[in-house]
């Protein structure tokens, strides 16, 4: 590890070391303080500079930068701003066992939560209960930035502060509450920073659809297609997912076409004249798994199978658009590795004890999941 800044007690000691070379040996500064002090302040002063030193190797390396300092570096290199996230959205239903009785509204900025209180979401609307209606939908989003904010359908909420009028029971509707994306870190923004330098875009060659791509700060993970239609088509297909390695949504895929190129091969947006470029998402390839599954005491059989499910889903991201090995080793560490496990046996992939291969443009998720 660098080391630029010495002790202080390390720079006395090296002048003491200097000055005994040139015949000068300085043991005793009871009988003349006045030298310790001159070397003291000297000292000092040699610190200060090793940490301003310091402090400019720091900012040169993009590895050491942090916060501001890489915010700066993305604007120098004409990238986009640090991705702020998103929260999540969608609608919840209020209800009653009976119709209502009184009109009232479901005002903007009511707030509501989960059950165990750690999720809070906002009315966006104000939205109107009618008289003879039993329930009515309203939109909300989170009121945190991130992933963590999106809901399952029908989770239940509850009152955040004062009772709505009438109302008896407040769930999630049945699409949930989705489209939340954490904040990019500053791992995220040095892995883009090292990606722009490393793999320089130029003249329309992949990497420069890849950044384009990218400029739409939705996007995850890219995977640009050359003359897929065809040698000497001019065609290419860029693949994309989103901010979670999801399947991009329509919106998103709509944005980066119409960036990069909205009339084909006409030149009017990012992509060059003569390029025919078709923009999609990825497929998604179902991996069923079957294996005999031990739990530890204490701990319940189906969380702990969802804990699997999440774990390999999380695999199968990082191989997203990457790499198209689906490792049976590696599958059945995560498996033994999950908390709650004792052991397992038997484990098969899509029916096989083997790697198995996903195409090129497919995002593997997990399937069935059986003993």
């Amino acid at each position: 590890m660098r080391k630029l800044v010495r002790t202080l007690e390390e720079i006395i000691e090296e002048m003491l070391d200097e000055l005994r070379t040139k015949g000068i040996d300085i043991s005793d500064f009871n009988s003349n303080p006045v030298i310790y002090s001159i070397i003291e302040v000297s000292a000092h002063q040699v610190q200060m500079a090793e940490f301003r030193i310091d402090d400019l190797v720091r900012k040169y390396f993009i590895e050491d930068s942090e916060g501001e300092e890489l915010d700066k570096r993305l604007k120098e290199r004409g990238l986009l701003p640090r991705y702020a996230g998103s929260k999540a959205r969608g609608s919840i239903i209020l209800g009653k066992n009976s119709p209502f009785i009184l009109n009232s509204v479901v005002m903007k900025d009511t707030i509501l939560k989960t059950l165990d209180g750690t999720i809070e979401v906002s009315v966006t609307k104000d939205t109107d209960i009618v008289s003879g209606d039993s329930s009515v939908k309203v939109p909300v989003e989170c009121t945190t930035i991130g992933k963590s904010g999106e809901l399952l359908p029908y989770t239940e909420l509850t009152y955040s502060g004062v009772a709505i009028n009438e109302v008896e029971w407040i769930k999630v509707d049945e699409v949930g509450l989705f489209g939340g994306n954490d904040s990019e870190s500053d791992d995220e923004v040095k892995e883009r920073l090292l990606e722009d330098i490393q793999n320089p875009a130029g003249s329309g060659n992949k990497n420069h659809y890849i950044k384009w791509a990218k400029e739409i700060e939705t996007v995850g993970k890219v995977y640009p297609i050359p003359e897929w239609k065809g040698v000497g088509t001019g065609t290419v297909k860029v693949i994309i997912t989103d901010k979670n390695t999801d399947p991009a949504s329509a919106d998103i895929i709509t944005q980066v076409q119409n960036y990069i190129d909205p009339v084909p091969r006409m030149g009017e947006g990012m992509a060059p004249i003569g390029a025919e470029v078709t923009v999609a998402t990825v497929d998604l390839f179902s991996v069923n798994l079957s294996f005999k599954l031990t739990v530890r005491s204490g701990y319940v059989k189906d969380v702990v199978k969802a804990d699997i499910r999440k774990n390999i889903n999380d695999y199968f991201k990082e191989l997203a658009l990457e790499d198209t090995t689906i490792r049976y080793a590696y599958v059945g560490n995560i498996i033994f590795s999950t908390d709650g496990v004792d052991d397992y046996s038997d484990l098969l992939i899509n029916g096989q004890n083997k790697n198995i291969t996903v195409p090129t443009t497919s995002l593997a998720i997990v399937g069935d999941m059986v003993e």
